[in-house]
């Protein structure tokens, strides 16, 4: 089949029908061999499929999109197949007609499937890059939903549980994640058992300070560290950005269909990470593979940013400097230990109602 053309796969594709249930699919394949199906769920998502053995791609963003399982089509039919998903508007349409058109004339249906992609990777690649969020991107969304988590479980009214998600700043280019009053969170979350993190601007640090130089709010970054999990890992240990997202919305109410506050948190999910391509639509993105990578618990440490003991860039330290101060990006490496068991604090529950009192 190679050769076929852009404009006859484009149209095979866009008769693709949108399912109403959230298993069905109804594969359409683009070749008599079904070398490839292209389907799209109940979201509007596009997805590929390409039936044989698990395909393994070089590029570390192209296979974390890529999902290798049993599927069936509208028939019934089970087959075998590692899936692509791309957005479901509308210009990835003609994308998807474009990533099969490069398969055909890279030797699907007459080499290898493997052979075939990996020499249209680098297409894939770019089609990926702007459809979902970065790896940190969703790292930090994982850590910012697990402390939303636990701040709705020591929440016990509606009252109280609308302030919580009211309080989440981290979906917009605020400079903190979470805001109580006077008191301000900043969550950094990182995989590994260290608490390195990457400051983007020295107010995640430094409170603001009145004319004598006293903080003028109570500042805490939270150091959260997440691992991948052992391959014996028992059941109920694990968590995904799904599980986390079902947690929260469990906590704000029923399933379906969602209340106001439920609502409220969903569009701020929406627009997270918007600043650097495309935000988390959970509607339409929970079942991407891209989400699904699994990870364990491996700490928390809060740090009482107010300490003089914490030795990180103040911006007094500035003044008189040719440098602005929020114009500042560094790494940090705090210790496991700053001011005895004051500073940093583990004590997670306890801190997480003090926030809310």
């Amino acid at each position: 089949m190679v050769g076929r053309s852009f404009e006859r796969l484009l149209a095979e594709i866009e008769s693709v029908v949108t399912p109403s249930a959230e298993k069905e699919r109804a594969v359409v394949w683009l070749d008599d061999a079904k070398n490839i199906g292209v389907a799209r769920n109940s979201s509007g998502a596009y997805e590929i499929f390409l039936p044989g053995d698990r395909l393994v791609a070089l590029s570390s963003l192209v296979e974390r999109h890529l999902q290798f399982n049993e599927w069936k089509d509208a028939s019934e039919s089970k087959f075998v197949a590692t899936r692509i998903v791309l957005p479901a508007e509308p210009h990835f349409g003609p994308v998807a007609a474009f990533l099969a058109e490069e398969l055909f004339r890279n030797g699907l249906g007459v080499s290898r499937t493997q052979v075939a992609f990996r020499l249209s990777e680098p297409l894939v690649e770019m089609a990926l890059r702007r459809a979902s969020l970065s790896e940190p991107a969703i790292v930090g969304l994982i850590g910012e939903l697990r402390v939303l988590g636990l701040l709705l479980s020591v929440a016990h009214t509606p009252k109280s549980r609308a302030e919580v998600v009211e309080s989440w700043r981290g979906y917009e280019r605020s400079t903190y994640d979470f805001v109580f009053g006077m008191t301000a969170v900043e969550v950094k979350t990182v995989v590994g058992v260290d608490s390195n993190h990457e400051i983007s601007s020295i107010g995640q640090v430094d409170p603001p300070r009145d004319l004598e130089g006293a903080p003028s709010i109570q500042l805490f970054l939270l150091s959260q560290g997440l691992s991948h999990p052992p391959t014996d890992a028992g059941p109920g240990t694990t968590f995904t950005l799904r599980d986390c997202v079902e947690f929260v919305l469990g906590k704000l109410g029923s399933r379906a269909p969602y209340n106001e506050i439920q609502e409220l948190f969903l569009d701020k999910l929406r627009r997270y990470g918007e600043n650097t391509g495309r935000g988390y639509d959970y509607e339409t993105m929970n079942e991407w593979g891209v989400y699904a990578v699994p990870y364990v618990h491996a700490f928390y440490r809060i740090y009482d940013m107010n300490d003089p003991a914490m030795l990180v860039l103040r911006r007094e330290q500035l003044l008189g400097t040719f440098v602005v101060p929020e114009s500042t990006s560094f790494k940090v490496n705090l210790p496991e230990k700053v001011t005895g068991d004051l500073n940093p604090r583990s004590d997670m529950a306890e801190w997480a109602k003090s926030l809310l009192k």
